[in-house]
C-alpha cells in the first residue's frame, strides 16, 4: 500500500492549504519549511516505491525500510486528516448555518483553517510539532536509501485512465470451467447411483487452484435446476471448525431461516429433524483433517435421519480428509492437459483482441502457460494481466521474468506478476480485501465503500467516488483476483468471493497490516496492524494495536461500556463494523471517533441512536440495515453528508 499511500499523502501536502497552515501554526518556528521538506523528501522516495516492493520479499533490509516508511506515511495521513477533521468542526459550528450546509459539502475542495478564534492553542501546536517530528524521522529513515541499492521507476500507472475504461461491456467471467467435463460426468453419475449407505459421501480432492470448488458448483446449480434433491444446500466449512457454527448453516442453507436454538445438542437434533425423511445433497466445502474425527461423527449421525439416497460431496486438499469420512467415491483432480490450459488463456487473455489480432502473440503464450504447470488459477491469473499487455515485447517480458524461478514457495508466480503490474491505488484495494474472512461473500457496494472509506478512491468525495470503486472491482475481477459472482437481473455482478489462494496471498503482502482472527484461533497481531477482524476485541494478543486501527471488523460486541473505551482508544478508526451483534445501545462517546467514515450498525438490537453521531463529520456511510428494534433518529441525522 505504501506507494498510494504516500500518493495520497503528496495529494493533500500541496493543496493550497499548505500556506495557511504555515501561518496558523506558527508557534513552532519554520514549520513551512518542514511541510516543503516533507513534500520533497516523499517525492524522491515515491518513485523508488515500484522496485523497493518488489525488492522487500527477498530482501530482509528492504524490507524494514519498507515497513517503517509505511508506518510514517500512515502517521502523516493521520496529522492531515485531523487537520481536516478540525475544519469540519469549525464550519459546522459556524454562526451562518446557511454557509455552513454549503461549504460542508465542499470541504474536500476547500481548506479552510481549523485553527482561528475558538480553537484551543494546543491544537495547533500539538499539530505543528506532530509535523515536525515525522519529518525528523522521514529524514532518518532516508538516510538508509543509498545503502538499499534502489532504482528509480518511471511513472507509468495513471489514476485517471482506469474508470473511463468500458469494462463491464466487455467483462468475461474467469469463473467458467475449462477441461472437467469428465470429473463433472462421474461426480453425476455418483448422484444418480444407489449405494449401500443412505446417506454416502463423495470427496472431490485437489490442490489448491485445481478448481474443486468450481467443478463442485457446477454440478450443484445444475442439480438445484432439476429438483432431484431437496433440501440442496451448501456450506463452507475451512478452519478452525466450530460445529455450534458450521450446524446453524445448514439448517439456515436448508429452510432459509436461522434456528432459533442454541447449545450443540439442540441444534445437532434441529439439524436431524431438519433433513429426516428427506433425499438431500449438502456440499461440505473445504474440508480439513484437523480435529475432524471428533466433529464428523457428531455431524454424520445428525445428518442420517435423511432419506435413502441422500448425498455429501466434500471437497478438500487433503487425500486423509476422503479416508477418514469414508468416501464411497473420490475424485482426484489433477492438472489441466495442455489443450485445456491453451483453451482457458485463449478465452481470457484475448478477449479484448480480435481474431486476427492475436496471432503473432499466440507463440509466446504457450510458453508462458507451459509455466502455469497446468494449475487453472494460475492460468486465469496471468491471462487476466496479459489481456492488458499490448506488444510483443511486453509479452516476452512476462515470459522471461525471473520471477517464475525465484519467488518464494508461498507465492504464486502468476498472482505475484500480475500483482506487480496493478497501478497502486489497485494494489492498494486488492490488499485490504485481506482483513476480510475467508470465504465471506463480499457484496461490491460494500467493498467499494470500505475502500472509500479509507481514501483509496481519492478524496473529492460524492457519488463519483464510488463510480471509480466500481470501476476497480471490476479491474479486478477481469484479472481473475475475484471469483464466485453473483449477479442481478440486469446482468451486473453484485457480489463475488476471493479464492483462498488469493486470499492467502493478499495476507502475505499485508501482514503487518492486516489480521483475522477467528473464533477459537490463537492468532497473534503485530503491533503495527491497522485493519482487524476479530470476534473478541478483549483478547490480549489485540490490545496493543488499538491505537493504531483504521478499521474494526467485530461481531461480538454487546456492552454499550466497551464501546465507550473503544471509542477513547481507537483514535486513528476510519471504519467501524458492529453488524450482527447483540448491541442495545451506542454510547454518546462514539462522537469521539473523529476520523469515521464507514458505520456499519445493521442487525443490532439499538432501540435509538445518540444525537453526538452527528458530530462524526467525516462519516459517509451509515448502515442500518435490519434494525427491527430502531425506532428513533437523532435529530439532526439530516446534517450528514451520507
Amino acid at each position: 500500500m505504501a506507494e498510494a499511500l504516500v500518493s495520497a499523502v503528496l495529494e493533500h501536502l500541496v493543496t493550497p492549504a499548505i500556506e495557511q497552515v504555515t501561518e496558523e501554526v506558527r508557534l513552532v518556528r519554520s514549520v513551512g519549511n518542514e511541510i516543503k521538506s516533507l513534500v520533497e523528501e516523499l517525492g524522491k522516495i515515491k518513485s523508488l516505491l515500484e522496485d523497493a516492493e518488489k525488492k522487500q520479499i527477498h530482501d530482509k533490509s528492504v524490507k524494514a525500510w519498507f515497513e517503517e516508511l509505511k508506518g510514517i506515511a500512515y502517521d502523516v495521513d493521520d496529522v492531515l486528516d485531523e487537520w481536516h477533521t478540525r475544519i469540519l468542526q469549525q464550519i459546522a459550528t459556524s454562526d451562518d448555518s446557511s454557509t455552513s450546509k454549503q461549504n460542508k459539502n465542499k470541504v474536500f475542495a476547500c481548506f479552510s483553517s481549523p485553527f482561528n478564534r475558538s480553537q484551543p492553542v494546543l491544537v495547533r501546536y500539538r499539530i505543528a510539532h506532530r509535523i515536525k517530528d515525522l519529518r525528523q524521522q522521514l529524514d532518518t529513515n532516508a538516510k538508509i536509501i543509498p545503502g538499499l541499492h534502489l532504482i528509480t521507476s518511471q511513472a507509468s500507472h495513471h489514476h485517471e485512465d482506469l474508470p473511463s475504461r468500458q469494462i463491464i461491456s466487455s467483462f468475461v467471467d474467469p469463473s467458467k470451467i475449462h477441461g472437467r467435463d469428465h470429473e463433472k460426468a462421474e461426480i453425476m453419475s455418483w448422484l444418480r447411483s444407489q449405494q449401500e449407505a443412505k446417506v454416502s459421501v463423495m470427496s472431490v480432492v485437489g490442490t489448491p487452484g485445481f478448481g474443486k470448488t468450481a467443478l463442485v458448483q457446477l454440478v450443484f446449480h445444475q442439480e438445484n435446476d432439476k429438483n432431484t434433491f431437496d433440501p440442496t444446500m451448501w456450506v463452507c466449512v475451512s478452519e478452525p471448525v466450530d460445529l455450534q457454527r458450521l450446524a446453524k448453516e445448514i439448517i439456515e442453507s436448508a429452510t432459509g431461516k436461522k434456528p432459533e436454538v442454541d447449545g450443540l445438542e439442540a441444534l445437532l437434533r434441529h439439524l436431524s429433524d431438519t433433513v429426516k425423511g428427506k433425499m438431500f445433497m449438502l456440499i461440505l466445502d473445504d474440508v480439513w483433517p484437523k480435529y475432524l474425527e471428533h466433529w464428523w461423527e457428531q455431524l454424520k449421525s445428525s445428518l442420517d435421519s435423511g432419506a435413502q439416497g441422500s448425498k455429501i460431496i466434500i471437497t478438500t486438499r487433503y487425500q486423509e480428509v476422503a479416508d477418514v469420512v469414508e468416501s464411497s467415491c473420490i475424485i482426484l483432480l489433477r492438472e489441466l492437459q495442455d489443450e485445456d490450459c491453451w483453451s482457458l488463456f485463449k478465452r481470457i487473455a484475448f478477449s479484448r483482441r480480435s481474431a486476427n489480432n492475436h496471432h503473432n502473440l499466440e507463440g509466446i503464450g504457450e510458453e508462458i502457460v507451459k509455466k502455469c504447470k497446468g494449475v487453472p488459477l494460475a492460468i486465469k491469473t496471468i491471462a487476466g494481466l496479459m489481456q492488458y499487455k499490448q506488444t510483443i515485447h511486453e509479452w516476452e517480458s512476462v515470459r522471461d521474468s525471473d520471477v517464475w524461478e525465484h519467488v518464494g514457495k508461498n507465492l504464486s508466480p502468476s498472482l505475484l506478476l500480475s500483482y506487480h503490474a496493478f497501478p497502486s491505488h489497485l494494489k492498494q484495494c486488492f490488499m485490504y480485501c485481506a482483513v476480510i474472512p475467508k470465504d465471506t461473500v463480499m457484496e461490491k457496494d460494500m467493498l467499494v465503500k470500505l475502500w472509500m472509506a479509507q481514501g483509496f478512491l481519492g478524496s473529492n468525495g460524492g457519488k463519483e467516488l464510488e463510480t471509480v470503486g466500481g470501476a476497480y472491482f471490476d479491474e479486478l475481477a477481469m484479472r481473475s483476483f475475484f471469483q464466485d459472482f453473483e449477479k442481478d437481473g440486469d446482468g451486473s455482478v453484485v457480489s463475488c468471493k476471493i479464492h483462498d489462494l488469493v486470499h492467502d496471498f493478499a495476507q502475505s503482502l499485508t501482514i503487518t497490516e492486516c489480521c483475522v482472527i477467528q473464533m477459537n484461533d490463537r492468532e497473534t497481531c503485530n503491533n503495527k496492524v491497522r485493519h482487524l477482524t476479530a470476534p473478541d476485541t478483549k483478547n490480549p494478543n489485540i490490545s496493543n494495536v488499538k491505537k493504531n486501527l483504521r478499521t474494526l471488523i467485530t461481531h461480538s460486541l454487546s456492552d454499550s461500556t466497551d464501546i465507550s473505551k473503544l471509542s477513547r482508544q481507537l483514535t486513528c478508526l476510519r471504519t467501524l463494523d458492529l453488524s450482527n451483534s447483540k448491541l442495545e445501545e451506542l454510547p454518546k462517546e462514539v462522537e469521539l471517533l473523529l476520523h469515521l467514515r464507514y458505520l456499519d450498525l445493521s442487525r443490532t438490537e439499538l432501540t435509538e441512536l445518540p444525537e453526538s453521531l452527528c458530530k462524526l463529520y467525516n462519516l459517509q456511510t451509515l448502515k442500518l440495515n435490519w434494525c427491527r428494534d430502531l425506532c428513533k433518529l437523532p435529530n439532526g441525522i439530516g446534517e450528514l453528508s451520507i
